[in-house]
């Protein structure tokens, strides 16, 4: 990379025709930079130059974020769909909550009737 602006340094000229020509309008191009606009400009370069590997090195991770946002999309599409399922449901569950309350209280009468049985199971089995 050094080799590069080396040369960029050595040969204003081609880097004249390669940069600026493509950014100065027709009517200005005779007119040369100064040394510190080329300092300036290689600096320039240089620093996007240096941004490059970094780049490089984010596409990964945006392409696990995008592969992550392809798994999550599906999934939330279901639970936009399934929103009417739910409000289906929720008074359903309210009808089986008294249900439940009454099978408890049945199985706790239940459990003291078997209490008795065995009492007078007991009790019989005993005389």
């Amino acid at each position: 990379m050094k080799a590069i602006f080396q040369i960029a340094v050595q040969d204003v000229g081609l880097l004249q025709d390669l940069i600026f020509l493509q950014f100065i309008p027709l009517d200005l191009q005779n007119v040369s930079p100064s040394p510190q606009e080329v300092h300036l400009l290689l600096q320039v370069i240089y620093l996007l130059l240096q941004l490059i590997p970094l780049l490089l090195r984010g596409i990964p991770l945006l392409l696990q974020v995008m592969s992550l946002l392809l798994q999550v999309i599906p999934l939330l599409l279901q639970l936009i769909l399934g929103i009417p399922l739910l409000l289906q449901v929720i008074p359903l569950h309210l009808q089986v909550i008294p249900l439940l309350l009454q099978i408890i209280v049945l199985l706790i009468h239940v459990k003291r009737f078997h209490h008795i049985l065995l009492n007078i199971c007991v009790t019989l089995f005993a005389l």
